[in-house]
């Protein structure tokens, strides 16, 4: 019951109490209607009906009477008798906004949305602060597929709480979902799904439409094609040069473009195959690093499948093809290919809970440089990953552990050792990520260079800020740190600034 409608009642009830207290002389209609609302409160709403219908036989304008005796009979459910009821208090008290927004309650229980929503629209102003007309404004709009237009009362109703949250929220999943943006839908969702015993029922259905998205990985709702562009500018401390006068490492500043697409064919909800193809070009600034400027050309191939609800298998292809702009001074031709590598993983996603997933991942690669390069070379990863999902699914946490074997052409780059990772994203606005990583990885070349020992450590932090739904502005930072047993040992930072637009 809303506070003003309880302190209505405590009112009523202490002005009753004083009346029979000091035997003062209160006129019949009056005394009825305290009565009336003493019934009410103690939940006998024929009684209190009877009490509210006598006050109005001898004052029909009585306000409060017309109200009382509205309310009881919604609860009654005479509901078509309430709102002629609602009506008629309106006109009596016209700046009371509430009645208006209890007449709309009633409306909505008669199914009437459209004329509900009219109704509400009425006092949005006056009661903007109240989530349950934010709520309901959002559901009739959503009742009337005006989905589009539901998602903001309902997002306010959301954030004002209330009592309205859960239910604001699991309506907002819906909305979103009859939109075609599963991955929204699939968030509120997914909030739901961890809520306190009083909103077990929402939870659960919460749960069943999250289960029921996990599966429509290939399903035609999903977007079927998509594009990007991006570029951005940044700093490297570490650039190597060809010129050995200048030295071998130096500090340049540097910018990239890079286009991209994806193509997903219609497949069985269960399914999504991805086809996408990416080009990249880099340009360093500095004098003898223009000869590492980067082209790489890529297209990716993968396949998921889920089994059920709680399994999930994936395979994928990736061919690299890179071009450096320098390779005329390693015995190459003027902008010829530097390397190749082809790429062909599987891994087998386990999924626990809703916040919590295991997968196992292997991984092959092979690197084919110029000219039957000793460098070349075949690698296997087998990796373990395990995520988590905490503080009200803001904070997603990804730790990977696993272990690398190299087999080079030439026997001094052969090599083996373990790796780990951690991955960290939070959510600190609906527009606004915080991610961060750090790494480790050990090579140990077991062959020819058996005493060198490199430890590799990796840090990062960056923020993505969604301007709008199709750009996205990137602020990023790398460190890299080698230590080698043999001298190999240097730093490398890297800031960069991105905007990335997509269709």
């Amino acid at each position: 019951m809303p506070a003003r409608r309880r302190f209505l009642i405590v009112v009523s009830v202490l002005a009753t109490s004083v009346f029979l207290a000091t035997g003062s002389a209160a006129s019949p209609p009056e005394l009825e209607f305290a009565k009336g609302v003493v019934a009410f409160s103690r939940g006998n709403l024929e009684k209190a009906a009877t009490h509210f219908k006598v006050v109005l036989e001898s004052r029909p304008e009585h306000g409060q009477a017309v109200y009382y005796l509205a309310q009881a009979q919604l609860g009654l459910g005479n509901i078509k008798p309430a709102i002629e009821l609602f009506r008629k208090a309106i006109l009596i008290r016209p700046e009371n906004h509430a009645i208006r927004l209890d007449m709309a309650l009633a409306l909505v229980r008669l199914k009437q949305f459209a004329q509900a929503e009219k109704e509400l629209l009425v006092v949005t102003v006056p009661l903007k602060g109240r989530a349950s007309l934010q709520y309901y404004l959002g559901f009739c709009r959503y009742r009337l597929e005006h989905y589009d237009q539901a998602i903001g009362p309902l997002q306010k109703a959301k954030q004002l709480d209330q009592g309205f949250a859960a239910a604001a929220g699991y309506y907002l999943g819906m909305a979103h979902f009859k939109l075609g943006e599963e991955e929204k839908a699939q968030e509120q969702f997914r909030q739901l799904s961890y809520l306190s015993d009083s909103d077990l029922r929402l939870s659960s259905l919460a749960q069943q439409n999250l289960s029921v998205l996990s599966q429509q990985g290939g399903s035609d709702r999903q977007r079927s094609w998509g594009a990007y562009a991006s570029s951005g500018a940044g700093y490297d401390t570490n650039v190597m040069v060809l010129d050995s006068a200048i030295g071998d490492r130096k500090t340049s500043s540097m910018a990239f473009i890079a286009l991209g697409g994806f193509y997903r064919p219609w497949l069985q909800k269960s399914d999504r195959l991805e086809i996408s193809a990416n080009v990249y070009r880099s340009f360093y600034f500095e004098e003898g690093t223009e000869g590492f400027n980067l082209t790489d050309f890529s297209s990716t191939l993968s396949w998921d499948h889920k089994f059920g609800d709680k399994l999930e298998l994936g395979l994928f292809y990736r061919f690299d093809l890179d071009m450096l702009d320098g390779v005329s001074d390693l015995s190459m031709d003027s902008f010829g290919i530097y390397m190749q590598a082809h790429t062909a993983g599987a891994g087998l996603r386990i999924l626990e809970t809703t916040r919590t997933a295991t997968g196992l991942n292997y991984r092959f690669r092979t690197a084919l440089f110029k000219n039957d390069d000793q460098r070349d070379h075949f690698r296997h990863e087998f990796a373990a990953r395990q995520d988590f999902i905490l503080v009200k699914n803001k904070l997603k946490i990804s730790i990977v552990a696993g272990v690398a074997l190299e087999e080079a052409r030439g026997s001094q780059w052969n090599m083996w050792g373990p790796f780990a990772e951690l991955e960290l994203r939070y959510k600190l606005l609906d527009s606004l990520v915080w991610r961060a990583n750090a790494g480790w990885q050990r090579e140990d070349y077991y062959d020819h260079y058996q005493d060198r020992c490199d430890n590799m450590w990796t840090a990062g932090s960056g923020f993505e800020w969604k301007v709008w739904d199709h750009l996205v502005l990137g602020l990023n930072y790398r460190y890299l740190n080698n230590a080698s047993i043999l001298g190999y040992n240097y730093d490398r930072h890297m800031l960069s600034v991105v905007i990335m637009g997509s269709i």
